[in-house]
């Protein structure tokens, strides 16, 4: 993907910038899942620190689904609860990046230990011994869809996508240009 247009949308609440983050990347997935239009996504505020997305969210697309995704913001600009720009070209840039979904690191959650757990019941098999750990990575909880279960989405950033990343159904494993 190329992407020709961006579309930047500042969050207003900074006290629920992840729910707001999680909420934009949920509806960039049901667009994608319509299959009408390419998006990706990106934070150009990310940080260093655990969870520190920043409150700019950036879509990149055609210029026609970015004013969809736009036209579809209108409760959260009524609550003030987010900003959106106007559709512009992007830039010319010299730097790479992208945001890719971190899927080794979810081997190391409690839901992950859980869900062994139940499949090695199931099939009669000894309990798994691995314990959960720590994990120190920007994630959102987000809500399936298909299930309404909700879930940790690991994320990380990369100067640019390997081949065959994942997590394009979110807007993610796209190398983008940044700026």
């Amino acid at each position: 993907m190329r992407p020709t247009h961006h579309l930047d949308i500042l969050i207003r609440s900074a006290h629920i910038d992840r729910e707001l983050h999680a909420r934009l990347l949920l509806l960039t997935h049901r667009m994608l899942a319509h299959g009408e239009h390419t998006l990706a996504v990106a934070w150009p505020d990310w940080g260093d620190a655990p969870g520190e997305f920043g409150l700019l969210f950036r879509l990149f697309g055609e210029e026609a689904g970015l004013a969809l995704f736009d036209g579809q913001l209108d409760g959260l600009r009524e609550r003030k609860l987010i900003r959106s720009y106007p559709v512009a070209a992007v830039p010319a840039s010299a730097s790479t990046v992208a945001y890719l979904r971190h899927r080794t690191i979810e081997k190391h959650t409690p839901g992950f230990a859980a869900r062994q757990a139940r499949r090695n019941e199931r099939l009669g098999a000894p309990k798994p011994t691995r314990q959960p750990q720590a994990i120190n990575c920007h994630s959102l909880e987000m809500q399936s869809v298909s299930t309404g279960r909700s879930y940790a989405l690991f994320l990380k950033r990369e100067a640019a996508a390997p081949e065959g990343a994942g997590g394009r159904q979110y807007g993610l494993g796209v190398t983008l240009p940044d700026f």
